[in-house]
């Protein structure tokens, strides 16, 4: 850079050459989470008491800008200074607060003991408007030691995003995954091409100045002989160095790779089963499609299908036993049609047997005696007057001849006079008695053969309506076995309807077990033994384990 160049600017100072400007730690040492140091432009100064933390920050750069850093070269150099109180890349990824000692043994403690990770920015001002942002990122797993640590190096046009970097940073570091979560980056796990090209964008020729800067930042001078001090740091380094640099730069990139190879074979080894489980996951799949449109389609055809067959059984073996009690409706109607034949050919009977007359006789009877109850009156009248007159009353008195009871033989002859006095001539009370006891005797049979033909009547009425009952009982059956899907009784199906309505279920939540039972039709000649095995058993309702205690409550 020309001197013309570094001339001052206005209130700049030496605009054009790149200054550090911003040092940024992320889990570094003591420095636990991300911490910003701000550096002005003229110059900061850092002081404090041993152990606050100088050293670690200068330590954090070195991971910039020395492939194989010594960490705190002052401290190290101090002879009281013990192996396990040595800085490592280790000591500060895991944050090592100390070592206590209890009797023989000893332990150290870290602020962060699992797996974690860190990073150390650098960002670089002109004052011309023009930044440079260089990075060191490095991972630790769990179980990791100092020959496990990742380490990658970053160039961006930004400070570190640490924000983004965690949030989607889910396994170890890579080049290609810190590429993808920082658009505009460019990652390095070399850290040899990475120092060429940061070297370029900083301006600074001659790789030496970084020795240089290491020796200024140990603060113990020159530190050994003047030759020591040309032949390390001023004077080339001969190319077998370079050899030794390359040969180990190359190490570090066989170490990346391999540890991709060992990412790419565990992925491999996670990912063999895969094929295998996506085989059954895709037969257990069609085999749960295929269970479904069992259920869905072909279950309620099913049902419907067993539920016509039972319907067409049900209604012929009520339309056999309808015509059976068809024919004996007719039977009973035909007795009682001969029935009533009879009684009409008994009262015909009755009435050519003289009935008719009979009664007219002893309407006839009745009269005559009412006329005698008469006379009689009047002749205790006449003789109780004679009597009272002092007259002789004649010894005997005789009724009229007109007033004579006609004789039954001569009334049987069919010989009558025309008028009322001569139709009693012939008649004796002997007769009549006889007549009255014959039409007595001809009424009790009468009456004997009405009431027995009444009865049977009314037998014949009396099954002709319990058969029409029957009837509408099995043509209402019929009717709701036409409606339904089943043969259950229609009792059953009304208290499985009340149930379901009072829980608010459907009537396929809990069928009968005859809706889930059939014969097929090539053991059709089985139907009637398997019905009178399963008739107790086609009635149960059968109630899934989530009901049973609402249903049986």
């Amino acid at each position: 850079m020309s001197i013309a160049a570094l001339l001052p600017l206005g209130e700049e100072i030496n605009p054009g050459q790149n200054r550090l400007s911003n040092v940024q730690l992320v889990n570094w040492g003591t420095f636990n989470g991300a911490h910003t140091i701000h550096v002005d432009r003229a110059g900061t100064l850092l002081t404090g008491d041993s152990g606050v933390g100088k050293s670690t920050i200068f330590d954090g750069i070195l991971q910039i800008m020395d492939a194989r850093p010594r960490m705190n070269e002052a401290a190290h150099a101090d002879a009281g200074r013990g192996r396990e109180d040595r800085r490592t890349t280790f000591s500060y990824m895991r944050g090592r607060l100390g070592t206590t000692s209890d009797g023989s043994l000893a332990s150290t403690s870290y602020q962060r003991p699992g797996g974690t990770w860190s990073a150390i920015g650098l960002t670089f001002d002109n004052a011309l408007g023009r930044t440079v942002n260089i990075s060191a990122l490095m991972d630790l797993g769990a179980n990791g030691s100092e020959n496990s640590i990742g380490r990658f190096y970053l160039i961006h046009d930004r400070p570190l995003d640490v924000a983004t970097i965690e949030a989607g940073l889910t396994g170890r570091l890579s080049r290609p995954t810190l590429e993808t979560i920082l658009p505009g980056s460019q990652a390095f796990d070399s850290h040899k091409q990475f120092f060429e090209r940061f070297r370029q964008l900083l301006g600074i020729e001659n790789p030496r100045a970084f020795g240089l800067l290491r020796i200024l930042q140990s603060g113990r001078g020159i530190a050994g002989t003047v030759n020591d001090f040309f032949r390390n740091h001023v004077l080339d380094t001969p190319k077998t160095l370079d050899a030794a640099d390359a040969a180990a730069e190359d190490f570090s990139n066989l170490s990346g790779i391999w540890r991709q190879l060992e990412r790419v074979r565990q992925q491999r080894d996670y990912l063999q089963a895969v094929p295998g489980t996506h085989e059954r996951y895709t037969a257990a799949a069609e085999f749960l499609a295929r269970n479904r449109t069992l259920r869905e389609e072909a279950l309620p055809a099913f049902r419907h299908e067993c539920a016509v067959s039972i319907e067409e059984i049900t209604q012929n073996g009520l339309a056999a036993e309808a015509g059976t009690m068809a024919r004996e409706l007719s039977q009973a109607e035909e007795r009682q049609a001969g029935f009533q034949g009879q009684v009409t050919a008994l009262r015909a009977q009755y009435a050519s047997e003289g009935g008719g007359r009979i009664q007219s006789l002893e309407r006839e009877v009745e009269l005559a005696r009412a006329l005698l109850s008469q006379r009689e009156a009047i002749e205790a009248t006449v003789r109780k007057d004679l009597a009272a007159a002092e007259l002789d009353v004649p010894a005997q008195l005789g009724l009229p001849a007109q007033l004579a009871v006609p004789d039954p033989d001569a009334a049987q002859t069919g010989v009558g006079a025309t008028d009322g006095a001569a139709s009693h001539t012939g008649w004796s009370e002997a007769g009549l008695e006889a007549a009255r006891a014959q039409a007595a005797a001809v009424a009790r049979e009468i009456a004997l053969a009405a009431d027995a033909a009444r009865e049977l009547s009314h037998d014949a009425h009396g099954e002709a309506a319990n058969l029409r009952r029957q009837i509408k009982t099995l043509e209402q059956q019929i009717e709701s076995f036409r409606q339904r899907t089943s043969n259950i009784h229609p009792e059953a199906i009304r208290c499985r309807n009340d149930i379901c309505a009072s829980l608010g279920l459907a009537e396929e939540d809990i069928p009968f077990a005859g809706e889930l039972v059939d014969v097929p039709a090539e053991h059709a000649q089985w139907r009637p033994a398997a019905e009178r095995a399963l008739r107790t058993l086609a009635s149960s309702m059968l109630v899934p384990g989530e009901h049973i205690r609402a249903v049986t409550r």
